[in-house]
């Protein structure tokens, strides 16, 4: 883009992630519940299956989805179904581990028509252990948010304290300080603007990533709008999604979503507030944009959703990925861990969620196109509320620019040549590898022109200043400046 429009401001210490759908089928059963693995099954490696491991197996799974699928009868009409093709033999010529693995795999998404009740080759990730589930109370005025957190050990024997869960972050790839805590990039764009490119939610109990947070959302306060760019986040940690939507509202505590969450038939719910809290300036009146494409997944689509639901955010780009599940990670045997959808969030008003149809957006555009989109209609609505006549001939202004520099027109060479010459006051248009460039004694470098019309053009790197090329009898060149002034060069040569 031309000079402002896209200045970059470089932020150190800012954060913001959030944990890959891929990573969550990996790793423990539903990272942003902050919930661990279970004990394992010991089964020797390197032999061949005998159908006493595939009655083990088959009882194990059956009695995973049973407990902990988040839909109970759903749970149960899957695993009479699996353990009817055991006993007709489906199974019972198969020895190899991946084969084995690989035919039930089958089954049970065609079964379930859910993808993510996969049965995977064993994890090297993770550790046996507890699980935790954390239910967030309404905080009340004047008092701090208080979550309870409830353990779960192997038995199934609950527990419940008060406090923060552990965080499960430092160790997990992807996140951390290299990556900047998933802030990619903050930009003020062109009309005040405020642009924040974010990768995954970090984890905000870490005290880098929070500032790094803070350090962005006060990078954004001053301005007149703003775009946050979640077409490549994935996912990442509930808690910070959670700190960067509270920015966006007042400081009355604001009920966002409700999670429910399955495990050894006992059902948990958690309601995501907004913060009473925050350190930064609130924004709960500023035009928000949030550019989805169908890779946003898993808690971004949570942070969509959320807002999306308060009509907080116009949601500019493709339909999201549709990953609306917390995935579980339960092991079997030792051979083999099966992911299987144990929560979901949704519109604690409407109970609808998000799994598998994905979050619409309320401009439908191709990802590829969702900034150019958002950033005029963010200047298009600041256009018509603004009162003062000089700040709307500057976003006009500003429209016009963008309209050139994403779409800029072809004209035919021979018009373009016709414009090269020399002009008053020391200007000259010059004609050079099928472009013009303008300069005048004393600059040190020549501008190349966007075309903006046939005859009008803006020039690269310079914001407030257009030329217009007028042919009556004699050939002129108009420099029309931002405030309104123009000045008249006549052709010379």
């Amino acid at each position: 883009m031309t000079g402002k429009y896209l200045s970059n401001q470089n932020i150190k210490g800012i954060n913001l992630c959030f944990i890959f759908l891929f990573i969550t089928t990996l790793l423990n059963p539903c990272l942003c519940m902050g919930q661990e693995k279970m004990i394992k099954h010991k089964v020797s490696e390197g032999r061949s299956l005998t159908d006493t491991d595939h009655k083990e197996v088959i009882e194990r799974v059956s009695e995973l989805v049973i407990e902990n699928y988040i839909y109970p009868d759903k749970g149960k009409e899957i695993a009479d179904k699996i353990k009817q093709q055991y006993k007709e033999g489906k199974y019972s010529n198969i020895t190899d581990t991946r084969e084995f693995q690989e035919v039930l795999t089958t089954d049970l998404v065609e079964i379930s028509k859910d993808a993510h009740l996969v049965l995977r080759p064993k994890s090297k990730v993770g550790k046996a252990g507890p699980m935790k589930v954390v239910i967030q109370e309404k905080p009340s005025k004047g008092a701090e948010s208080e979550k309870v957190v409830k353990t779960i050990e192997g038995e199934g024997k609950a527990k419940t304290t008060k406090g923060p869960e552990e965080s499960i972050l430092k160790s997990l790839p992807g996140f951390g300080k290299y990556y900047n805590y998933g802030f990619e990039k903050v930009e003020r764009l062109s009309g005040n603007i405020g642009y924040l490119d974010l990768r995954v939610f970090d984890d905000p109990r870490n005290e880098d990533a929070k500032a790094t947070a803070e350090g962005a959302m006060a990078l954004l306060a001053n301005s007149d709008a703003i775009i946050l760019d979640l077409r490549k986040n994935k996912g990442g940690t509930g808690a910070m999604a959670n700190l960067i939507e509270s920015y966006f509202f007042s400081d009355e505590p604001v009920h966002l979503l409700t999670n429910t969450t399955r495990y050894m038939g006992e059902t948990f719910t958690q309601e995501d507030w907004t913060l009473k809290e925050i350190n930064g300036k609130r924004l709960p009146e500023i035009d928000l944009y949030l550019l989805i494409s169908n890779m946003t997944g898993s808690a971004a689509e949570h942070f969509v959703f959320a807002l999306k639901g308060q009509n907080r955010a116009t949601l500019v780009g493709e339909t999201t990925g549709g990953a609306g599940h917390n995935v579980g990670f339960f092991p079997v045997l030792d051979l083999y861990d099966l992911t299987i959808p144990i929560g979901r969030g949704y519109n604690p008003i409407t109970g609808e969620g998000w799994q598998e149809t994905g979050i619409e957006p309320h401009i439908k555009v191709s990802a590829e196109n969702a900034l150019e989109t958002a950033h005029k209609q963010a200047l298009k609505n600041l256009y018509k509320k603004v009162t003062d006549e000089r700040r709307k001939q500057k976003i006009k202004w500003i429209l016009e620019t963008l309209d050139a520099v994403y779409n800029p027109i072809t004209i035919e060479k021979s018009l373009l040549k016709a414009y090269a010459g020399e002009y008053d006051n020391k200007r000259h248009i010059t004609f050079k590898n099928g472009a013009l460039y303008y300069s005048r004694d004393g600059m040190r470098r020549k501008h190349k022109l966007i075309s903006i019309t046939e005859n009008q053009f803006l020039l690269d790197d310079v914001d407030d200043l257009r030329l217009k090329f007028v042919i009556k009898d004699q050939k002129e060149l108009h420099i029309i400046y931002e405030d309104g002034r123009t000045q008249i060069c006549n052709r010379v040569d």
